[in-house]
């Protein structure tokens, strides 16, 4: 085997696994929302398993889940893993991009040992488009990150600063969340704990 073919596999199995990682993360996320239809109050509609495996944002949301009254619109960001962190530069362009994370490295010299803090790198950036927010069903918007990147930060809407995002919280009109942190996020807005109220809403 060539040094070149050597390469090439070693290339084609990275991107096997890749594909591979997210396709299971994509399948977890599926079986996890068809779960929340045993929730009172709670109905997953408008699946797409098109737009739920896309590797790009849909247009069109990925599903809806109607908890009462209210209807979010889920669309899928795909931030590669805990390898990667994803920045939002504004509603309408972000970036996902592999990162070092930073570290602290202990140096010796002659006489003594220093530790040293080493800035984050950053490796292979990648422009994503963020679409539209869609104005149908008066739908609350919400991002999904899945796979769900290592750290997501944001440029605030005043663009005087730059801040982590936490799951829960509106990055430019969308409340972001990874898979484990909306099915909670659901099942506790379906008896009331966001809105003060127990399960007595009209639909």
């Amino acid at each position: 085997m060539t040094l070149l073919e050597l390469s090439l596999l070693i290339i084609g199995l990275i991107i096997a696994f890749k594909i591979a990682i997210f396709i299971y993360k994509r399948c977890e996320l599926l079986f996890a929302v068809i779960r929340l239809n045993s929730i009172d109050g709670v109905e997953v509609t408008d699946l797409s398993f098109i737009r739920l495996f896309a590797p790009k944002i849909s247009k069109l949301p990925a599903f809806r889940v109607k908890v009462y009254s209210k209807y979010y619109a889920i669309r899928l960001y795909s931030g590669k893993g805990h390898s990667h962190a994803v920045h939002i530069v504004d509603a309408e362009y972000s970036s996902v991009f592999a990162s070092s994370g930073g570290a602290i490295k202990v140096r010796r010299f002659i006489r003594s040992v220093r530790t040293v803090k080493e800035d984050a790198r950053v490796y292979f950036p990648k422009t994503v488009i963020i679409p539209e927010i869609s104005t149908e069903k008066d739908d609350i918007e919400v991002m999904i990150f899945s796979p769900a990147p290592r750290e997501l930060t944001y440029v605030t809407p005043e663009r005087n600063s730059i801040r982590v995002a936490f799951t829960g919280d509106v990055v430019y009109d969308r409340k972001i969340f990874t898979k484990s942190t909306f099915i909670n996020f659901i099942d506790r807005d379906s008896r009331g704990f966001f809105d003060g109220m127990s399960n007595k809403h009209n639909d």
